[in-house]
């Protein structure tokens, strides 16, 4: 079973030990071995070379992952499968090393290993940090070695150290070329420059909530695998919503915007970086989630973005080569043959099908988990009420209104005054935040609203963040001024320093799409005494005078969506039915009005280009 990185270090010890062990152990093997740790994670992008005779098409300016495409999951769930076997042969090796006494029971533990998962979405539990501090602190680590002693040893989860620094024709892109070892959020283009871990952690904390109700709303409103899957945007898309958007939000908060990208930014270069494997662990886990309450719903025909082996505009479909992964007979992987995590060997805490003995309890056990876990807070309230639960803020594992205006918001400042310094925990008013959960429900219905946003991927020269505001300064587009980050729409793309080549990169660029969800932000200024309700008539003069957005590139400037060719952001509302049984999900009444008057007059906004 794959578990939550938290949970096999605390649970597991043994394991743990072994995972770190092995993960060293590869990262120093000869980087021209082709189980290495650098050849490994070089078939993602750079250095765009052939692995294991799977020979690209000569054209390609890519690695043989898909993104932005209907085998961008598929893909990604074997390439991580590979990398948990690489793994699991090593840890298989260090646990017969132990000395006698203790040999059977690391070599036991062995036996059990999985890769490990990172659920960056996961709210910390009281007193706990945020975010796993193995992976995002410490440069060392103790592990008990095979002689049975206690040893430090640099952290392999904390970043990899390239030996040789790859040559300029295999990482011809600045900064990255002539870096020894992978960067977070670095702090400048020089060689000997450094991750900024601080910001890491804090970008990633402005994120947490925003990622929290994406996944909700995602899980919630998508039925359709090629909607759910990726964020190419084709005519007659009917949802926004991706897990590939949400996961794009992980990528640049780690991998930074500005003053230079680090490795998680850039998409020729992510896969170098160790957090990369945690990060993807837990987005096959969602996505095996997902298909226990999709059973039907999978790869259908479309057009590929194309990739290392298969030509742009190629239609692709479930029996399409998964390059470069092969079967134990030697013939390519497709998405059919890796549908079902089980057929490779792994599961996941959530996806225990055997525990029940019909495939709706099954289901009503994982959209439970799915509420608990990451559950928005007017649902999680209401269906605390329905189902009998008492009224208590304080109860522990509930993620309910109060716990977003009290705990959450508690915990966050928290979190951000040990790397700011300058934040204080926010008032505890019960009473209020009852008092606005009652307006908002009338009759077991209430309003949900989300922000839309679409823009052509490959014109601004790498990866870029579209970042929404409340502004406390009427609607000025000027950034400085707003004071309320509302949510982003994180776009992972290839760096491209070419004047030539972006020109025309940007003139063949797919368009990709997203949502941002903007209810518990609206909820939030109800709490604050701004906004009167969640009905129209309410929200939309708020969001034309409030809501504004800018777009932060690569190298970390803002620039306005007016600079963007064809981007669209507009508004939109749908009225949503709570869960009418323990374990399900709202109902979204699945008629969506579009509100022009919300976005209209700004760079961008739907009603100023009236674009869709």
């Amino acid at each position: 079973m794959r578990r939550e990185i938290r949970d096999m270090r605390r649970w597991f010890p043994i394991q743990w030990e072994l995972f770190l062990l092995a993960l060293r152990d590869m990262q120093l093997a000869d980087q021209a071995e082709v189980m290495s740790y650098f050849q490994v994670a070089g078939i993602h992008g750079r250095p765009y070379d052939d692995w294991e005779e799977s020979f690209g098409n000569g054209t390609a300016f890519s690695g043989y992952c898909p993104h932005s495409d209907i085998l961008f999951l598929p893909w990604h769930r074997m390439y991580t499968a590979l990398f948990e076997e690489a793994l699991y042969d090593r840890v298989q090796i260090i646990a017969d090393q132990y000395v006698p006494s203790i040999r059977e029971r690391y070599v036991a533990a062995a036996q059990g290993w999985r890769m490990p998962y990172w659920d960056w979405a996961l709210l910390p539990k009281t007193g706990q940090p945020a975010f796993p501090s193995e992976i995002f602190s410490p440069t060392q680590v103790t592990v008990t070695n095979t002689s049975g002693q206690p040893e430090e040893i640099p952290n392999p989860l904390y970043r990899y150290d390239f030996h040789p620094v790859p040559e300029r024709r295999q990482f011809p892109d600045r900064p990255v070329r002539g870096w020894p070892e992978t960067m977070r959020h670095p702090e400048g283009p020089s060689l000997k420059t450094h991750s900024n871990d601080t910001q890491v952690i804090a970008d990633l904390l402005a994120s947490l909530h925003g990622n929290r109700d994406a996944l909700y709303m995602l899980f919630a409103t998508v039925t359709d695998f090629a909607s759910f899957s990726n964020n190419n945007f084709h005519a007659g898309k009917d949802n926004y919503s991706s897990l590939e958007s949400i996961h794009n939000n992980i990528h640049n908060d780690i991998g930074g915007l500005g003053p230079v990208p680090g490795h998680m930014t850039v998409s020729q270069y992510a896969a170098f970086d160790p957090v990369f494997w945690l990060h993807h662990s837990n987005v096959d886990r969602l996505f095996a989630m997902w298909q226990v309450l999709n059973p039907d719903a999978y790869v259908t025909p479309e057009r590929s973005s194309g990739t290392y082996t298969i030509q742009r505009g190629t239609i692709v479909d479930g029996n399409t080569p998964l390059t470069p992964f092969r079967t134990p007979l030697g013939e390519f992987q497709t998405s059919i043959s890796v549908r079902n995590v089980e057929d490779l060997g792994y599961i996941y805490p959530e996806t225990v099908r055997w525990n029940f003995p019909t495939l709706g309890e099954y289901q009503r056990s994982v959209r439970a988990l799915i509420l608990e876990y990451y559950g928005n807070e007017i649902d999680s309230r209401a269906a605390g009420l329905a189902f009998g639960e008492a009224p208590n803020p304080a109860a522990p594992g509930r993620l309910d209104f109060i716990s977003m205006i009290v705990n959450i918001k508690f915990q966050l400042t928290c979190d951000l005054n040990v790397v700011r310094g300058d934040l204080e925990p926010p008032a505890q008013d019960l009473e209020t935040q009852l008092m606005i959960l009652d307006d908002v429900i009338a009759n077991g219905e209430y309003v949900d609203w989300r922000a839309y946003v679409k823009t052509p991927k490959t014109c601004l020269g790498g990866s870029f963040n579209v970042q929404l505001y409340f502004d406390s300064n009427s609607g000025s587009q000027d950034s400085s001024t707003s004071t309320k980050p509302v949510g982003t729409f994180s776009v992972f793309a290839p760096i491209n320093q070419n004047a030539l080549l972006q020109a025309t990169a940007c003139q063949n660029s797919i368009e990709v799409a997203g949502a941002i969800p903007l209810t518990s932000a609206l909820l939030k200024e109800m709490a604050e005494g701004n906004l009167g309700g969640l009905g129209a008539s309410d929200v939309v003069p708020f969001l034309r005078e409030r809501l504004t957005w800018h777009v932060k590139v690569v190298n970390g400037a803002a620039v306005s969506a007016a600079a963007v060719p064809g981007m669209v952001v507009s508004v939109v509302s749908d009225t949503v039915r709570i869960p009418e049984s323990e374990g399900g999900f709202p109902k979204y009444a699945g008629e969506e009005e579009v509100h022009p008057a919300a976005t209209e007059g700004k760079p961008g906004g739907l009603g100023s280009r009236n674009e869709n």
